[in-house]
């Protein structure tokens, strides 16, 4: 079980205008490039549900994205945690002035970790928003699309 494992993770709160969690990258120790290790997105750091999950190999860059591609409910906090696979040297990156006003870090094994709240991982997290057009402002496009077309028949017939 992946949250048997040691690992750790970041807090993430979701926008209320930009919901589509597109992407995440943490930033790696060259400790840990070229080993495999997992990332579990989860409603709750411990016991709680598996939103995505994804295994991936840490590249000689040092930073590792992570395409999601979800649309969550504005203001939800989420839990980013990366599963070590028994690994126990360098690996993601924290950093040492809580940046981030929306998220804490843990540390430990996955299901019981320590929660910093003084300490952020280094990451990127990327959202898009899903706003739909208002019915007024796709009536306004449509007529404007009609029009267009309209006119551009009636200029071939002169």
């Amino acid at each position: 079980c992946i949250r048997d494992r040691l690992g750790s993770g970041q807090s993430v709160t979701v926008d209320n205008t930009y919901n589509v969690f597109d992407s995440i990258g943490f930033y790696f120790d060259a400790e840990s490039h070229g080993r495999t290790f997992d990332f579990i997105l989860s409603d709750a750091l411990n016991g709680g549900s598996t939103l995505y999950s994804t295994s991936f190999v840490v590249d000689s860059t040092g930073i590792n994205i992570i395409n999601i591609n979800q649309a969550f409910a504005g203001g939800s906090n989420l839990w980013a945690l990366l599963g070590y696979r028994g690994f126990s040297g360098k690996t993601a990156h924290f950093s040492y002035n809580d940046t981030y006003a929306g998220g804490n870090s843990s540390f430990g094994a996955i299901g019981s970790q320590s929660n910093w709240a003084s300490l952020d991982h280094r990451f990127i997290a990327e959202f898009s928003n899903t706003a739909v057009p208002e019915p007024t402002s796709f009536l306004a496009w449509s007529l404007l699309g009609l029009t267009s077309t309209s006119l551009l028949r009636r200029k071939r017939n002169l």
